[in-house]
């Protein structure tokens, strides 16, 4: 089919020419049908980018969980009539056999997605913001810190999202100041844990959540007296040395998280027994695993599916 036999044919199943070199934008909104939707990917869609499958899978839960939404992002098409941009949506749409109803703008540089200058991506702490101006980014990425500690391994629960980030903030903003208040002068007294300070923020917040503030805020002077080599407990200098300790220092940087977490819920639990801090850590590396941890323990206290049932 030469191009003109398809301009033809593209206007009779579209209901516009797509070749158009004016640029305008299509009065009211335009009806998108799966046969529509079909045929755009199958003949208008010869310069776009490749499938990401997990730009599908996102759009197919949002789609699932939210139904399509009427957010004013309009259905592009170029002067050399391809979609520089929508495909990801035109296929699940398709997918699920739903027709929708969307702004329609005609005539786009072909080059126009390279060259413009992008919108910045929102944020956990954007969408936070916009209903709480109080909020600070840290807070909310203590909040993302505790999300996937009390939630990590568990299939099916909630993740930090934009489209829960306000919710999860409201359940949790004045736990997480006062974990933040717990911990500000612990880190005001030292500068070796400020690389995991948003985990021992999220333990405080746990414990405070859990009557326990009073046990965090013991065992931050305990682990700060052991760290500037002053007289502490033993519970505190093991925490040190087991950090220290060769095997975990060449650990990966997606794993240490999981550790320090793992090491300081065992930590809450030897206190809870020896608030003096008088007993050791007793902990090895292989037992820093959410299997052995979610058997007892604060570790299982926290999590909300330790068990992963479904």
């Amino acid at each position: 089919m030469n191009k003109e036999e398809r301009r033809k044919e593209s206007i009779r199943v579209l209901g516009f020419d797509p070749y158009t070199q004016e640029y305008q934008a299509v009065p009211g909104l335009y009806e998108l049908t799966p046969a529509r939707e079909a045929y755009l990917l199958e003949h208008h869609n010869n310069n776009n980018r490749k499938f990401k499958p997990t730009q599908l899978k996102n759009l197919d839960d949002s789609i699932v969980e939210h139904g399509f939404q009427n957010d004013g992002d309009a259905l592009r098409i170029d002067t050399e009539g391809n979609i520089p941009e929508y495909q990801h949506r035109l296929d699940r749409l398709l997918y699920r056999g739903m027709t929708v109803h969307v702004p329609l703008v005609l005539g786009v540089s072909p080059d126009s997605f390279t060259k413009t200058a992008k919108a910045k991506p929102r944020s956990n702490f954007d969408e936070v913001w916009r209903k709480d101006k109080t909020t600070e980014p840290y807070e909310v990425a203590t909040m993302s810190s505790i999300i996937h500690c009390i939630t990590q391994y568990g299939s099916g629960l909630t993740k930090l999202r934009l489209d829960n980030a306000a919710a999860h903030w409201n359940e949790w903003k004045s736990f997480i100041r006062i974990g933040e208040k717990l911990t500000e002068s612990f880190f005001d007294g030292t500068t070796k844990w400020n690389p995991w300070r948003r985990n021992f923020a999220a333990w405080a917040t746990l414990m405070s959540k859990h009557d326990e503030g009073n046990i965090a805020k013991k065992f931050l002077k305990m682990l700060e007296d052991a760290t500037k080599g002053k007289e502490s407990t033993p519970l505190a200098r093991d925490f040190k040395k087991f950090w220290e300790q060769e095997e975990v220092s060449y650990l990966k940087n997606t794993q240490r998280p999981k550790v320090i977490w793992c090491m300081l819920c065992v930590s809450a639990d030897r206190l809870a027994k020896h608030p003096d801090g008088d007993c050791e850590l007793n902990l090895n590396l292989t037992e820093c695993t959410h299997g052995v941890q979610k058997r007892q323990g604060h570790y299982r206290m926290f999590h909300l599916n330790p068990d992963n049932i479904k």
